[in-house]
């Protein structure tokens, strides 16, 4: 069967992945809407940068808003900062690209992290991304759910019992610090692979998001080679406080040579610390790119014989792989699935 293609990722024909982008709210065309996707996988072959260079020039690339200050684009290099620290220093080079994006992430179970992807489905109150380990779910047996090629599956979270996990409310600085609240917010397991798990969100969640980001109908875009990737995860040695890391995005030849795969996955020359694994990597506007799925310190996470890397999940190619899931799909479940997508 042919995959089943969503609004879930951006048209990338003639795209300067990098390029600012205004709130998208009205981008896509409804739940269910046709959008190509086959591009996005694989697309970071243009425009790639020097392995080893890519962090001095990669912050003065195109970059949404305030980011795109000279302020903003000096926001490389950075290794676990405090975000409150940075929310409450508007001369933080890093300030504009975490108050975009950091209102999105939220703690999952009791030591990981999630990002919000989208709150624009007809139905449920967000759409969240995870690691698969971070949500630590049962296995999607059993009706209401299908099993699928590639050890995909995809689940009704209507089903008794539901696929179900507890996530944090949103990040929000209060008091000086952006803390990693209990977990109490219910969350329902749609869509997993060997890495990655989509859920909804069963309860309101209100959201610190300046530039409407989350009301993208197509929140998933791709991020170019050289670009200095924001990653934001709830750190275990920080007091449970959000923290951010900044590094470049490698190349695709660098990428294979540390065992990852380009058109699924980033690996970035940045380190993540205990805690971060399930959190979001966003471009200079932003944007989910990516999903934290290795780390330093974690077996086969860093670069042999190098600097730390981190490994996450390309979000385009999460939106693909649920594209083609939804596409083998049987209809009934298909359709009890789409109004929880944006």
């Amino acid at each position: 069967m042919r995959p089943f293609v969503l609004a879930l990722v951006p048209a990338l024909a003639g795209c300067t992945c990098d390029a600012p982008s205004k709130p998208a709210a009205g981008t896509g065309s409804g739940t269910g809407s046709a959008r190509a996707v086959g591009a996005a996988i694989g697309s970071g072959e243009a425009g790639s940068a020097a392995e080893g260079t890519a962090a001095g020039s990669a912050g003065s690339a195109g970059s949404a808003g305030a980011a795109g200050s000279a302020a903003g684009s000096a926001c490389t290099a950075e290794t676990a900062i405090r975000v409150s620290r940075v929310l409450t220093d508007p001369a933080h080079p890093c300030h504009a690209r975490i108050q975009a994006a950091y209102g999105r992430l939220v703690r999952v179970g009791g030591g990981a992290s999630g990002t919000i992807v989208s709150a624009a489905a007809a139905r449920g109150t967000g759409l969240l991304a995870t690691c698969r380990p971070c949500a630590g779910l049962p296995a999607a047996e059993g009706a209401g759910t299908a099993r699928l090629e590639g050890g995909a599956w995809l689940a009704d979270p209507a089903r008794e019992p539901p696929l179900a996990f507890r996530v944090g409310a949103p990040a929000r600085l209060a008091g000086g610090a952006v803390p990693g609240g209990p977990a109490r917010l219910p969350a329902l397991g749609l869509f997993g692979t060997d890495d990655v798990t989509l859920a909804t969100l069963g309860q309101p969640a209100a959201l610190d998001d300046p530039r409407g980001l989350a009301a993208a109908r197509a929140p998933f875009v791709d991020v170019r080679p050289g670009t200095a990737a924001l990653i934001l995860g709830f750190s275990d040695a920080e007091g449970g406080e959000l923290v951010a890391s900044v590094g470049p995005v490698l190349d695709d030849d660098a990428a294979r040579r540390h065992g990852y795969d380009p058109r699924a996955q980033l690996a970035i020359a940045a380190r993540a610390v205990p805690g971060m694994l399930g959190g979001g990597v966003f471009d200079e506007g932003g944007r989910l790119v990516g999903v934290v799925v290795r780390a330093a310190g974690e077996p086969g996470g860093g670069a042999p014989g190098g600097g730390p890397l981190v490994g996450a999940a390309r979000a385009t190619a999460i939106a693909a792989r649920l594209s083609a899931a939804l596409g083998a799909a049987p209809v009934p479940l298909r359709a009890k699935i789409l109004p929880y997508l944006p």
